[in-house]
């Protein structure tokens, strides 16, 4: 079990031991004393000498006794490079153990050990023991008593686990609730990635595997690899957490770490900051350079022990550069000679971080018009000067802020985010009522020509919107506060119904340059008609929960809600839903073209879809940190038992929204209630990104006729594959569809470059492989090359099929990927076989699964599905809910709440179709 910690320089630091190389008579209280080490395989600076630390953790001898009874701890030590990285090992031996009795992983996590603090014990589990280790080193290695309450000297970074099973003939682990998210084949070995928690805290976890007679030395050599690479993101990560925390509070739980710390006197603190920025991202470069030497792929690894979210809207602008850089470092076509020129680049800028930059003022404004259907979203700070002076906001100095929505956009160049409501073809309105809404961090508001105090919100009276020539500005005054920055969320609100959320930002009384006014592309579908939803959840740029209801607003909830609290729910709750869906068994009926929705005792299935949904939402309603908070979020939970209808979601999409149950936890089947699913009372459709690209039509196949394409696996291995493949070919000649059935045809397809194709259909085996869990150092996304399709027992990954294709499908197809887990995301980003029919090929829509979809299920259900979409005039949103609701009431069959719907749900097939079987409406 290693556990990095990174250390902050202080002055107060005792001068032994002096690492990284200490003399043999060094030690550190209350841990040990340094013993010198055999060379490694590797060469790691600081790994020549440790300190033994069988002082401060020791087990409970029941506690290994009752892992394994022949369980003995190797080594307790401690090593440390001498900068700003110190690393605590804990090695353990297992015994050969009963096979038909697999060690479990989560015991693994949860097994005690004891903290010795100067007299006092402490069990805590072994996952759980950084943050305590942490404090006993800083505590250990200062001169003073105690470490200072407001300032930890040493930031715990998040543990890794790495398990080396020897035996060929015992290679079992239980690893209960967790999922295997990497897998590394190499010659002797294989090494396997695990999203696991303790006390929903994140661990990575590696588990590697030997065949007989392997070279284990290659393994220790892996071992050794991935060992350091996870001290050097961990420490990085620290830092990194650190400066987030610094030029922006409100961010600092993006990497879950706080550890203000002093460099030393004689140090400006801005090039304290850089050294230490540019030594870590050094590392970690260099641990990439190591595995690529030993042949480890370095972006598995990397991927494993997690990346951050570091995006230009979420930190300042200093944390920018930095994040800049980490994404440089994850990118395997990235020049390693470029990167290592960038940090120092941004070294430099970081250690002038004083120095006045003089671009403050705005060039001049090129008004240019729109493109036809758009209006521009512009906003601005006005009154600033000449280009070529240099201006700075002073704090308590009132400032005007104009935003409005106009035919022309303000400069040259735009960044379109596009509208977070459902996109509704314009009818015949010219003119249209909208409001902007206002809030502010680190500056007050008032609107101009009211008599009111400053406050954190402002809100526009109704102002008309003209579709040809936009809206009169709405004026604000702002005043900034004596912080270092103003940052504004701007909202627009259509009928009571936040459509947009744009922000922009300001530096306070440091000559820097605040940006230039961006304007956003608006469509004239998100204003022109109301939409027809009921609720929104949009997550703001800010990491905010925001809702929009019928005729109210709701609340925010805390920032980074998501991805901090829910991650390890929603991580265990996939591993339960797999597990049923792998006991789905149907009762087959000849008379039924629909028997493989007649789930077998259905009640009991129900039964575990409720408790595992109300634990969800629970989780997710009671995830607030603050008493204002939690107060928000109860009332946005008890407006949402009141409403039924449409559901738009744009939130960090991981959670699997259907399956949330908020009625009462049963604790028997007949206590189901099936109307408090969120997936049967509401339709629910997911905006699948920010940004608008091209609006597609609002009928699939306008101008041309349905042009199906259906995508069929024809070995589907399971017991009821074949006859299943049968119902899908049959189904879809009855249709007139062109089957594909392996990768040569996809291939051919894909390449021609004007197929009219824009019905596009998957019923195959899917694998979202090599995903990410919420360490949270890079965010580079899922390795599309681990991610694929089996069509005639043949992969076909999603990279294939990126370079199959470069453009667009010219016929903007709806795409339905009946696939297991097609539409799963991971925390940080989105599956990618939504990112490349939508973000790459701008497909009209998705439908995909949540995760893993029995064969059986998915047959029936698909063709449900199509059956209710080509009957006349049923838009997809309509189709998609009526066959869940045909499911649920005559089947009793939960699980379409596997399948989620992104895109606009309004879209509707140009014309009815003949031949399909079944009207069960």
């Amino acid at each position: 079990m290693r556990s990095p910690m990174a250390a902050q320089p202080q002055d107060a630091r005792l001068t032994a031991p002096r690492w990284p190389e200490p003399a043999d008579s060094s030690f550190i209280r209350g841990f040990g004393g340094v013993e010198r080490r055999a060379p490694s395989d590797i060469a790691w600076f600081g790994e020549s000498h440790v300190v033994s630390a069988h002082g401060v953790a020791r087990f409970p001898i029941d506690s290994l006794a009752g892992l394994d009874k022949s369980a003995s701890v190797d080594f307790r030590q401690v090593s440390s490079d001498g900068r700003a990285l110190v690393r605590f090992d804990v090695g353990l031996s297992l015994g050969t153990h009963d096979s038909k009795t697999p060690h479990k992983l989560a015991a693994l996590l949860s097994m005690l050990i004891e903290v010795h603090r100067w007299g006092h014990v402490r069990p805590v589990p072994l996952g759980n023991s950084g943050a305590l280790l942490a404090r006993e080193y800083a505590r250990a290695t200062s001169l003073e008593k105690h470490a200072p309450k407001s300032t930890e000297r040493v930031i715990a970074g998040k543990p890794l686990l790495y398990i080396e099973l020897y035996d060929p003939k015992v290679q079992e682990l239980d690893f209960g609730p967790f999922e295997v998210t990497q897998r590394m084949k190499f010659p002797g070995f294989d090494i396997e990635c695990i999203d696991a928690a303790v006390d929903g805290q994140p661990v990575a976890v590696f588990v590697c595997r030997y065949q007989a007679n392997a070279d284990t030395s290659k393994g220790r050599q892996a071992r050794n690899c991935i060992v350091r690479m996870h001290a050097r993101v961990e420490g990085l990560r620290g830092m990194l957490g650190w400066l987030l925390r610094r030029a922006e509070p409100h961010y600092a739980n993006l990497l879950d770490a706080a550890a203000p710390a002093l460099p030393p006197p004689d140090m400006p603190e801005a090039q304290w900051i850089s050294t230490i920025l540019y030594k870590g991202m050094r590392k970690v470069r260099e641990g990439c350079r190591e595995a690529e030497r030993l042949s480890i792929p370095s972006e598995p690894i990397l991927g494993g022990l997690g990346r951050a979210p570091a995006t230009p809207e979420q930190v300042a602008e200093i944390g920018n550069a930095v994040a800049s850089v980490l994404t440089q470092i994850a990118t395997p076509q990235g020049s390693r000679l470029s990167i290592v020129k960038s940090l120092s680049e941004h070294a430099t800028m970081l250690a002038q971080e004083a120095a006045p930059i003089e671009h403050f003022a705005q060039p001049p404004r090129v008004l240019e018009p729109m493109p036809q259907g758009f209006l521009a979203w512009n906003t601005r700070l006005d009154g600033a000067p000449e280009a070529e002076k240099k201006r700075e906001l002073v704090a308590n100095t009132i400032y005007r802020l104009r935003t409005e929505l106009s035919s022309k956009r303000d400069i040259d160049g735009l960044t379109p985010l596009g509208v977070a409501g459902i996109q509704i073809a314009p009818g015949g309105e010219q003119e249209v009522p909208v409001r902007f809404r206002m809030s502010a961090r680190g500056a007050g508001l008032r609107a101009v020509g009211r008599n009111a105090e400053f406050a954190s919100e402002v809100e526009s009276e109704l102002i008309v919107c003209s579709l040809s020539e936009g809206t009169p500005p709405f004026e604000v005054e702002l005043r900034p506060d004596a912080g270092d920055k103003v940052s504004i969320d701007l909202i627009l609100v259509v009928r009571g119904m936040m459509v947009l959320m744009t922000n922009v930002s300001f530096r306070v009384g440091s000559a820097a340059q605040p940006p230039a006014p961006v304007p956003v592309h608006v469509s004239f579908s998100a204003i022109s008609s109301a939409p027809g939803v009921d609720v929104v959840l949009f997550h703001g740029k800010n990491g905010d929960l925001f809702s929009s209801m019928k005729g109210k607003a709701g609340g925010a909830t805390p920032t980074a809600w998501a991805s901090n609290i829910l991650g390890p729910t929603v991580a265990a709750l996939r591993g339960q839903l797999n597990e049923l869906s792998r006991s789905y068994s149907a009762r087959l009926d000849e008379n039924d073209p629909f028997w493989g929705l007649a789930i077998e005792k259905p009640q009991d299935m129900l039964f575990e879809f409720a408790r595992a949904g109300s634990d969800l939402h629970r989780a997710l309603f009671r995830c607030a940190p603050t008493p204002d908070d939690r107060a928000k979020l109860e009332m946005l939970r008890e407006s949402l038992e009141q409403l039924s209808g449409y559901m738009q979601i744009y939130v960090p999409d991981f959670v699997p929204w259907s399956i949330l149950y908020d009625g009462p936890k049963p604790k028997k089947a007949e206590d189901v209630d099936v109307r408090r699913f969120w997936g049967h009372r509401f339709r629910i459709c997911r905006a699948w990104d920010s940004t608008l690209r091209a609006v597609p039509p609002a009928i699939l196949g306008e101008g041309a006729p349905l042009s199906m394409r259906a995508c069929i696996d024809p070995h589907l291995a399971k017991e009821q594959g074949p006859v299943c493949v049968e119902n899908q070919v049959s189904f879809f000649e009855k249709l007139g569809g062109a089957l594909i059935g392996n990768e040569t045809e996809l291939h051919n397809f894909l390449k021609t470059p004007d197929d009219p194709c824009n019905f596009l259909y998957f019923f195959c085996h899917a694998d979202v492989s090599g995903q990410l869990d919420d360490l949270k150092l890079f965010n580079s996304g899922v390795d599309v090359r681990d991610s694929k399709i089996w069509l005639d027992q043949q992969a076909i990954s999603v990279d294939d099929m990126q370079e199959y294709r470069k453009s667009n499908l010219p016929g903007k197809p709806l795409v339905f990927m009946n696939a297991c887990s097609s539409a799963k995301p991971g925390l940080l980003y989105m599956s990618p076989f939504i990112e490349l029919f939508m973000g790459k090929w701008s497909a009209a829509g998705f439908i995909g699964t949540d995760w893993k979809v029995p064969t059986v299920f998915a047959d029936a259900f698909g063709r449900l599905v199509l059956t209710e979409l080509l009957k006349e005039g049923k838009t997809i949103a309509e189709a998609f809910h009526c066959a869940q609701t045909i499911a649920f009431e005559k089947y009793h069959n939960p699980f379409p709440l596997i399948y989620a719907l992104y895109g606009r749900p309004d879209l509707v097939v140009r014309r009815a179709m003949s031949g399909l079987q079944g009207d069960m409406s």
